[in-house]
Formats: C-alpha cells, sequence, structure tokens
C-alpha cells in the first residue's frame, strides 16, 4: 500500500464554494461583520497556532495517508506553494506525489521525479513546462 500520497485537485475548493448547496452566503461573513471581540480572539488563535501552508500541510500527513490541495492553478501563490511542497515532502519522507495537471505520457518521468535518491529540480520544471506553458509565465495569469 502507497504510505503516503498527495494529491492536488483542480477546482475543489472553488467548486465547494460555489456549487456546494451546504455553503450558503448566509454562511460566509464579512470581516466588517465580525464583532470586535470575535476579531480579537480569532487573531490570538492565529497568532498562537498559525503556520506555513507548507508546514500545515506536511503535518497532516502525520495523521492522514492522503492529502488533497485544491488549488486554481495560474495563480502564483497557489504554484509557489506546489513547487516549494515537493522538496519538504521527499525530506519528510513522503515520496508519492499525485497530480491531476500532468498527461498519462508523462508518466515515466514523473516517476523517476518522483523515485529519485535527490530531488531533480531541472526535471520537475521540464514536466510542468512541456506541459503547460502557463507555468513559466513569470507571474502567471492571476498573481
Amino acid at each position: 500500500m502507497i504510505k503516503k500520497v498527495i494529491a492536488s485537485i483542480l477546482f475543489s475548493f472553488l467548486s465547494l464554494m460555489w456549487f456546494s448547496p451546504l455553503i450558503s452566503q448566509e454562511a460566509v461573513k464579512l470581516w466588517k461583520e465580525i464583532s470586535e471581540t470575535k476579531k480579537k480572539e480569532l487573531i490570538a488563535y492565529l497568532k498562537a497556532n498559525g503556520k506555513s501552508p507548507e508546514d500545515y500541510v506536511i503535518e497532516k500527513f502525520a495523521r492522514y495517508d492522503i492529502v488533497f490541495i485544491g488549488e486554481f492553478h495560474h495563480i502564483k501563490h497557489d504554484v509557489e506553494l506546489i513547487q516549494n511542497l515537493i522538496p519538504r515532502l521527499y525530506a519528510a519522507e513522503i515520496y508519492n506525489l499525485g497530480i491531476e495537471f500532468l498527461p498519462y505520457e508523462e508518466q515515466a518521468r514523473i516517476k523517476r521525479l518522483i523515485n529519485s535518491d535527490k530531488y531533480d529540480e531541472d526535471l520537475a520544471r521540464s514536466l510542468m513546462f512541456q506541459f503547460d506553458p502557463c507555468w513559466g509565465i513569470l507571474n502567471t495569469w492571476m498573481s
């Protein structure tokens, strides 16, 4: 059985926000609508418990074998999160990465990247830029 897997799913977060009947406009409050007491409570919680997105994802693997990351593509910080995670996952002995934005035809090179004893940034870049040249745009579509 695969020890640990990370999968990135296109539009998952946005799909939930836009299409889920479980999430209504009433469930989302604007910051200005939240009481000052609640704002202070939320800020204190974030100061005490906040962490980087990379740390958050890595920590999830202590409890879960599979972690899904919903990201929109073509938003600079989403692309950078996945980029920053790859070497950190490897360092945390998480060797399986499932992503839905590479073609099946690249599976041999993908396996070589994931199963290598050393992270090969050139190969990772080659895979991403060959399939989706927008990843090569400095600021992507929506930075």
